[in-house]
C-alpha cells in the first residue's frame, strides 16, 4: 500500500505567523524603539522583526517619512 498524499493533513509550519496588520507592525516598531533607538526603526528592520520583507509592509503603510531629532 502506498502512503497517501499528506499535504492537507500536515499542520502549518511552526514559523507561520499571523497575517500582517497595523497593530502588529506598530508593536514591532515600538519593540525596536524601546530596545534600540529611533534611527533603528526602519522598514527593513521592522520587516525583519516580523519575519517578512520590506515590500510586504508597503500595503500597510500609507506614507514613509523620515524623522530627525
Amino acid at each position: 500500500m502506498t502512503t497517501p498524499f499528506r499535504l492537507w493533513l500536515e499542520p502549518p509550519p511552526v514559523n507561520a505567523s499571523a497575517p500582517l496588520s497595523r497593530d502588529r507592525i506598530v508593536a514591532a516598531a515600538l519593540r525596536i524603539l524601546d530596545a534600540e533607538q529611533l534611527s533603528a526603526v526602519t522598514m527593513r528592520r521592522v520587516a525583519a522583526e516580523l519575519g517578512t520583507g520590506p515590500a510586504s509592509l508597503s500595503a500597510h503603510v500609507s506614507t514613509r517619512t523620515s524623522c530627525t531629532l
